[in-house]
């Protein structure tokens, strides 16, 4: 958008209802969630932005301000909203 904010789209982990592995899954959501998991992700190339509860001194510089403009991003929770008006842009910049 032309508001200066940013979109910032968080990872996902989901358990499926009826699995058969249920201990499993919640080993891994836990494994993914954990402030360990996420440090190292911020560390990586992807630069993830922790969404648990992690010491910002621990992140590196760089994910540090991207967490700062994370902060300050648009609320998707309004994006339905903006749907048809995205749509009519997409639709009249790429629709050749």
């Amino acid at each position: 958008t032309t508001s200066g904010h940013t979109i910032c789209i968080p990872n996902s982990v989901a358990i499926v209802s009826g699995t058969n592995h249920r201990k499993a899954a919640e080993k891994l959501v836990d494994f993914l969630l954990s402030s360990e998991s996420e440090l190292a992700m911020a560390r990586s190339s992807s630069r993830q932005i922790p969404l648990g509860p992690v010491e910002k001194q621990d992140l590196p510089k760089e994910v540090q301000q991207l967490a700062e403009w994370a902060a300050d991003g648009y609320d998707l929770n309004q994006l339905p909203d903006s749907y048809p008006d995205c749509l009519d842009w997409l639709l009249a910049e790429y629709n050749e």
